[in-house]
C-alpha cells in the first residue's frame, strides 16, 4: 500500500484472492478510504471490479495507470490485471476494503462516503463488506477511525505513530474481515522491494508475490 518510494507509487498493488475462472459480483469496488480526521470517510483510491473475472491461478491483481512501469516488475499471465486511474492509496489511518454496492453511482474518488463523520459508512451508499483491512498511527486514539469492520493491524509492535506499508494473508486462512488472518510490516529497499523488514508479525523470509498463485504466499 505504500511503497519505499516518496516520489511515485507505480509498484503499488493490491490482490484479491479467488476460485479461477469465476467472477466478482457486479457492482464491486476495492477501495482506499480515509480514516484521518478531517476526512473521515473520503475515497482516496478506487478500482471497478465489477464483474471481473478471476485469472487462472486464482488472482484479479489490482494496479495503477503507471503500474506496468514497475522496475523489474512483471506479473504472471495467470492474474488478471486491472487499472484504475487512482494514483496512490491513502497514508495514516486507513481502510483498504473490497465492498459491493447498491449505490454504484457514487463509488468515484473524492466522494465522502460518511458525510456525518461517525466512523460508519453512511446507509444510503448501500455498501457490503466483503473483505479488508486497515491501520491507524494509534489504534486506542478514538480522532482515527476505520470501516467496514476491518480489522486494525495498527499499533503493537508497530511504534506510535506509525503504520505497516503492506498485509499479506497467512496462507490456509480465508476467514474475511480477521486480524489472525494477516501479516504485515515494512517494506525494505528500492520502491520495487517485495521484502518484508523491521517490526511486524510477518514470518521469517516473507516477502511479496504479486500477482502470483495463493499457494507460493
Amino acid at each position: 500500500m505504500n511503497t519505499p518510494s516518496g516520489v511515485t507509487e507505480r509498484c503499488e498493488y493490491v490482490e484479491i484472492l479467488g476460485t479461477a475462472g469465476t467472477q466478482l459480483p457486479p457492482n464491486t469496488f476495492f477501495l482506499s478510504v480515509d480514516g484521518d480526521p478531517g476526512q473521515f470517510g473520503v475515497v482516496s483510491y478506487l478500482a471497478d471490479v465489477s464483474n471481473v473475472t478471476f485469472g487462472t491461478n486464482g488472482t484479479i491483481t489490482i494496479i495503477n495507470s503507471q503500474g506496468l512501469n514497475c522496475p523489474g516488475r512483471t506479473y504472471p499471465a495467470g492474474t488478471t490485471l486491472v487499472t484504475t486511474n487512482s494514483i496512490a492509496m491513502g497514508f495514516g489511518a486507513e481502510t483498504f476494503i473490497l465492498v459491493t454496492s447498491t449505490d454504484p453511482g457514487d463509488m468515484f474518488e473524492g466522494n465522502d462516503l460518511d458525510l456525518d463523520d461517525d466512523g460508519v459508512f453512511d446507509a444510503g451508499f448501500g455498501i457490503t463488506s466483503l473483505d479488508g483491512v486497515g491501520w491507524t498511527p494509534n489504534p486506542d486514539d478514538a480522532s482515527f477511525v476505520l470501516y467496514g469492520g476491518v480489522p486494525n493491524l495498527g499499533g503493537a509492535p508497530i511504534a506510535q505513530g506509525d503504520v505497516p506499508q503492506q498485509a499479506s494473508r497467512f496462507v490456509g486462512n480465508p476467514n474475511p474481515l480477521s486480524r489472525p488472518a494477516w501479516y504485515y510490516g515494512h517494506l525494505a529497499g528500492a520502491e520495487n522491494s517485495v521484502t518484508y523488514t523491521g517490526t511486524g508479525n510477518f514470518p521469517a523470509g516473507a516477502v511479496l508475490t504479486p500477482g502470483v498463485a495463493p499457494n507460493s504466499h
